[in-house]
């Protein structure tokens, strides 16, 4: 976690510490096995479906505003330090990563 933004590392570790509060009434409410292991790789999915959701709603709206922007001749767009266009850069990484054409590392 310690590679993430301090904000999305709190929001992902936030998110993990309630899946961890709550993931023996989840086990009990559906009937699944309420072992350390599956509480452990509970917590682990949940916390990296959490990571997706953020990222790829942020991906999303880039992306949106691009194409809406394309129009009026935009070709980028700036946010924080960051430069995003469709062809180049970290928009570009995710748009691989989430097509399955990024190799993960």
């Amino acid at each position: 976690m310690e590679p993430l933004p301090y904000t999305l590392r709190q929001r992902v570790e936030g998110y993990a510490e309630f899946i961890e509060e709550t993931a023996e009434q989840v086990a009990a409410d559906t009937g699944l096995p309420a072992e350390p292991s599956f509480r452990d790789e509970f917590v682990y999915f949940a916390g990296l479906r959490r990571l997706w959701t953020l990222v790829d709603s942020q991906y999303w709206l880039i992306d949106r505003s691009l194409a809406l922007g394309a129009g009026f001749g935009v070709t980028s767009v700036a946010a924080g330090r960051h430069r995003f266009d469709r062809d180049a850069g970290p928009l570009y990484e995710l748009r691989r990563l989430r097509t399955g054409s990024w190799p993960l590392r």
